[in-house]
């Protein structure tokens, strides 16, 4: 069975899973959160603890091609999973045999949402309700900061070869935009395929290049050093739940060096 986000008070029979595996790094990072790291019995290849450190959980492939017959092997009780990280055909394939929560995160107010549905299902909602008035008061005080900005018109890069960028539907555009960045590419949808001449003649004042999806690293500045390139980590513009309260230090951090490098 599939339980959509927004949909929880549909279904009775939730309550305390007691064997959760997640197909998601932000959303494992978020179990983790909740003190439910006993209860984690499979995480992807690209999930990390804090710290960057690896975890001792059985990993169950990647985000995009999971192991299912690991999967059923582990006969989890609760598969945490996204509408756009995870492909369709391995969800339903999965809820023929357990129970899926499929998140579908666009802005903050969703993410709130799934954080509070995602607690109620492993009895953790008081945590996850702290954990969201820490981000709400931490979202707050960074916009107030820089409420009166002017947006810095940007490109934000998430693949090589092809080019590749994110359209105004994406939660890293929402981001984005939070930041006090504007997306120039956002009459786009998704994740649009570029080319370099149209960043250049879109003219932004930064393009950012980000870890990941494809990992931007120093050796690719010099590559694109016409169009003013900015090594970014794409966790603080892409990984909701807990995670999103370490972005706004970051964000904060990120605007004072590019202001003082103007």
């Amino acid at each position: 069975m599939i339980i959509h986000q927004g949909n929880l008070q549909k279904h009775t029979s939730t309550g305390h899973y007691q064997r959760i595996i997640s197909l998601v790094p932000s959303l494992s990072w978020l179990l983790f959160d909740l003190n439910l790291y006993d209860k984690t019995i499979g995480v992807t290849k690209f999930c990390k603890g804090p710290n960057s450190q690896e975890l001792s959980i059985p990993k169950i492939g990647g985000t995009k091609n999971p192991d299912l017959n690991k999967i059923n092997e582990l006969n989890p009780d609760l598969i945490l999973a996204n509408k756009e990280e995870n492909r369709k055909e391995d969800i339903e394939l999965l809820a023929q045999n357990h129970l899926v929560y499929l998140s579908e995160i666009k802005d903050l107010q969703s993410m709130y949402e799934m954080m509070e549905e995602i607690g109620v299902l492993t009895g953790t909602v008081d945590i996850s309700h702290d954990f969201i008035s820490r981000i709400k008061l931490k979202s707050t005080a960074y916009s107030f900061e820089h409420n009166d900005e002017p947006k810095k018109p940007v490109t934000y890069l998430i693949w090589k070869q092809p080019l590749m960028t994110i359209g105004h539907d994406t939660f890293i555009h929402y981001m984005l935009e939070f930041a006090g960045f504007r997306n120039i590419f956002a009459d786009n949808y998704r994740y649009p395929v570029i080319t370099y001449d149209e960043i250049r003649n879109r003219n932004p004042e930064f393009t950012f290049l980000s870890s990941e999806p494809y990992p931007f690293n120093r050796k690719h500045l010099s590559e694109f050093k016409s169009i003013n390139p900015v090594l970014v980590d794409g966790r603080m513009f892409s990984w909701y739940g807990t995670f999103t309260l370490q972005s706004f230090d970051y964000l904060n951090a990120l605007k004072r060096n590019l202001n003082s490098n103007i």
